[in-house]
């Protein structure tokens, strides 16, 4: 008997050997995709605990910002700006918890500018004139600050010369005979901290600031002196162009002008630079004339003071005979001769608090509004001048309070950093020019559109007297007892917020925050690309993947099912009149059931050796891929089972025409069965690849945003792709299947539409049209349940229903074009040796 059945299969080779291959692929597949499907379940959670937490996990805030409610968003360095709203007290209660490793405050204290600093340019053969001109740059257009013309002309007594001057350079210009000339102003954030706990977010040492400065040191004595720290990469955005010419002008030329301006002989020519007569007939007829003097040879000098000054610079520099830069630590009086300067802290007195920028949503994206402009220069904040303090030169001068810069820290490069906690006060990363690709920098002014990093740091013990009461606009929290960002440690942290927030604190969990860029349209600027925050972008990528990881495990499975499905079907078809031949033969049921029986044992035993040793050689032994073997044969060996009992009912086909009904429709009704195993294939393709893009686009789009999404989503795009490419094996092998099927079983139909006298041209065309219309509804109806899906996880906002109807219209298109090429592939095959209407 065993050898009979051996005859039967060898006999049915083809039909044996497809559904070997078949059962091959399936159990190969499936657990291949458990392992691929685990694995990318592992690398996104072991991603986001090794770095989804950054230096910190909570920011407290007395409220957060209008922008950031918006888009749940906030720029770098944001807490460069603000005005207050938690005590000291309250930051200490807070940093007494034990359940707090830090608590680390900020408190902007406003824009600050250097002490005042006078620099000398070399000493002159003869009458010279100077032109002047300092410049600033946001790293895409130049605007000038200041243009200064100023004269030295000849020795007088005193270390003197006559000069000629602007009115700022009043007590400047011509002392020692020389030129001195001075900086304008240039307004810088300053932030106080807390020493202590900063060095512990930061790991930078900030233990200067804890020092007391002695006031016998400087001028005034009695004054307070407050230790700051310049933080390195920024600098004193100034440049300036120097334009030396020498005069033909003599003793008697200087003495004439002197008494056609008015004044005495032997008064210097300064003298009618006052600053309340420099409007005055004198002084611009002094101008004018001088402005006439033709130079006999000039030389023009660029100085890029941005390269050697820092924000709170204290050294003195100088110009040598080269017009270089030489600093006070690098003076040799050997080698460059007298100094003399002029340095005063008196423009301390006046500082800027200032707003940010003037935000707002255009056309779904960001843009900063032109606030005001000072000559050229934009100005993009709202500004208040705060003069805190005036300089008594008779009296006491004890409540004045300057900075003092005692030292210099690195905050270190965190821009590519892929989770990072938006310290807010750090990044000096501004971003970039769209059009040019040029680098983005700060202006002197305080009123930039980049969001400043702090450029000094004093300690917070001083906030109170320049903010008052409640100075502090943010504390950095970081949980003890944690390490990685689990879901254990994301609910102490959720713990403590919610305790911080019942202090009437607004409180963000930072844990999972990670970069973005994002497009700013900067009115008189362009678009530039600057990098922002996303404040909880590991909750986000976890929700995201999760959701896709979902959706094309279970439309993977639903394919295999299917596929499974379809093939037992054909299978039980093939067999039907092979039963009923043996069946005539005098075979008992019993018996023919035991052929088909062994049958599928060999061809269930065969696939399983051939994809257990697959597996064995690609993955070792591994516990999940063996797993899903076994989960794999028991699915199908279930699923075999039961097509088995539905095939055994008898068949309901309606064999009738009816007359009034086309061709076309009889057809369709006729084979009804097959055209269903076909269509169902196809609206499965083509609801499930549609919803598979538009999800993947989707979730693709949320999870790269931000630098730590875009480092997870390489990683784990290779394993969404082999899955998808799964579907597509398993949806390309069941269609075929199902059309060949279909086509074997119109073999009599078409011989006996020949005999009638139909054309080949009519066959091809009854075909044609039967399958447009059976396929193109399929495929519609596939397009529509894929919009209703996603629609359903994705919402049915109208950039989401725009979005669905684009992937739905595609996949439409897609489906039919490769159903064409699988229908005339399988007729052809499906009809050989009825090729003479082809």
């Amino acid at each position: 008997m065993t050898s009979l059945y051996w005859q039967y299969i060898i006999r049915h080779k083809r039909a044996f050997f497809v559904t070997v291959l078949l059962l091959a692929v399936i159990f190969t597949l499936l657990p291949a995709a458990a392992q691929i499907w685990l694995r990318g379940q592992e690398t996104v959670h072991a991603d986001i605990t090794d770095f989804a937490r950054g230096k910190y996990d909570i920011l407290v805030r007395p409220k957060n910002s209008p922008i950031e409610e918006k888009l749940g968003i906030v720029e770098e360095n944001y807490l460069g700006v603000g005005d207050g709203g938690i005590t000291l007290d309250t930051w200490q209660k807070i940093a007494r918890d034990q359940r707090i490793e830090f608590a680390a405050p900020v408190a902007s204290l406003g824009f600050f500018t250097k002490m005042n600093q006078s620099y000398q340019l070399p000493k002159p053969d003869g009458p010279t004139r100077y032109r002047v001109k300092y410049e600033t740059t946001d790293g895409v257009h130049r605007y000038v600050i200041q243009e200064q013309t100023a004269y030295l002309l000849f020795p007088l007594a005193a270390n003197l010369s006559d000069a000629f001057y602007p009115k700022e350079l009043i007590n400047v210009f011509g002392l020692w005979g020389r030129a001195n000339f001075q900086l304008p102003p240039s307004y810088h954030p300053v932030i106080a901290i807390d020493p202590d706990a900063e060095e512990k977010l930061t790991g930078i040492d900030f233990s200067a600031l804890k020092q007391e400065l002695n006031g016998a040191d400087f001028w005034p004595p009695e004054a307070h002196y407050i230790p700051l720290l310049d933080v390195k990469d920024s600098a004193t955005p100034i440049d300036a162009t120097i334009t030396v010419e020498n005069l033909d002008l003599s003793e008697e030329d200087v003495l004439s002008l002197k008494r056609k301006a008015g004044l005495k002989e032997e008064d210097p020519l300064f003298y009618a630079v006052n600053p309340n007569h420099e409007s005055s007939d004198a002084y611009r007829f002094i101008e004018e004339q001088l402005a006439n003097i033709p130079p006999t040879s000039k030389k023009t000098y660029q100085i890029h003071f941005s390269e050697f000054l820092s924000p709170f610079e204290q050294e003195w520099y100088m110009l040598d005979k080269d017009f270089h830069v030489v600093m006070e630590s690098e003076y040799d009086f050997n080698k460059h001769g007298e100094i003399g300067r002029v340095s005063s802290y008196e423009s301390q007195n006046t500082f800027f608090r200032a707003s940010p920028p003037a935000y707002r949503l255009k056309d779904g994206g960001l843009s900063i509004r032109l606030v005001d402009t000072e000559g050229r220069l934009p100005v993009y904040r709202k500004l208040e001048e705060i003069r805190h303090q005036q300089f008594q030169s008779s009296g006491s001068n004890q409540d004045l309070h300057f900075f003092v810069q005692v030292g210099s820290v690195a905050a270190g490069p965190a821009y590519e950093q892929l989770a990072a906690s938006p310290l807010g006060i750090y990044q000096f990363q501004y971003g970039v020019h769209q059009a040019t690709g040029k680098k983005l920098q700060p202006t002197h002014h305080p009123g930039s559109f980049l969001p400043l990093p702090a450029h000094g740091l004093v300690s917070i013990r001083w906030a109170e007297y320049f903010k008052g009461a409640a100075p502090i606009d943010a504390i950095r929290i970081k949980v003890a007892g944690i390490s990685g960002y689990t879901e254990e440690a994301a609910e102490k942290i959720r713990e403590v917020a919610r305790d911080l927030e019942e202090m009437g604190l607004y409180v963000d969990i930072i844990a999972g925050a990670s970069r973005q860029d994002m497009a700013v349209d900067v009115e008189k600027i362009g678009t530039v690309i600057m990098p922002w925050t996303t404040l909880g972008a590991a909750e986000s990528i976890l929700s995201s993947w999760n959701v896709f990881s979902m959706v094309i495990a279970a439309v993977f499975v639903l394919s295999a099912l299917l596929t499974l499905l379809s093939r037992f079907g054909v299978a039980e078809a093939e067999t039907k009149e092979e039963r009923g031949r043996l069946a005539m033969l005098g075979w008992s049921d019993s018996t023919i059931r035991a052929i088909f029986r062994f049958q599928w044992r060999i061809q269930l035993l065969t696939a399983a050796i051939i994809s257990g040793g697959i597996l064995a050689a690609t993955a070792g032994f591994d516990p999940i891929s063996f797993a899903g073997f076994g989960t794999a044969i028991l699915i199908t060996s279930g699923l075999k089972a039961v097509t088995g009992k539905l095939h055994q009912r008898p068949s309901k086909r309606d064999h009738s025409f009816r007359p009034g009904r086309s061709l076309l429709t009889a057809n369709l009704r006729f084979y009804k069965n097959h055209i269903l195993a076909a269509s169902l294939q196809l609206i499965l393709t083509t609801s499930c690849t549609a919803f598979i893009f538009t999800v993947n686009h989707a979730t693709t789009e949320r999870i790269k945003k931000t630098r730590l999404g875009e480092y997870i989503h390489f990683h784990i795009n290779e394993q969404q792709m082999l899955l998808f490419s799964g579907i597509i094996l398993l949806t390309a092998f069941t269609l075929a299947e199902s059309l060949y099927r279909l086509w074997q079983e119109r073999k009599k139909q078409i011989q006996f539409l020949k005999i009638v006298g139909w054309q080949n041209r009519e066959i091809r065309m009854l075909l044609l049209k039967e399958s447009v219309a059976w396929a193109g509804i399929s495929t519609g109806f596939g397009a529509m349940i894929s919009v209703f899906l996603a629609g359903s996880v994705l919402g049915f906002n109208s950039a989401a229903v725009l979005l669905q109807i684009g992937w739905a219209g595609a996949i439409f298109l897609g489906p039919l074009f490769i159903f064409s090429i699988v229908l005339f592939g399988t007729l052809k095959y499906g009809l050989k040796g009825e090729q003479t209407w082809m």
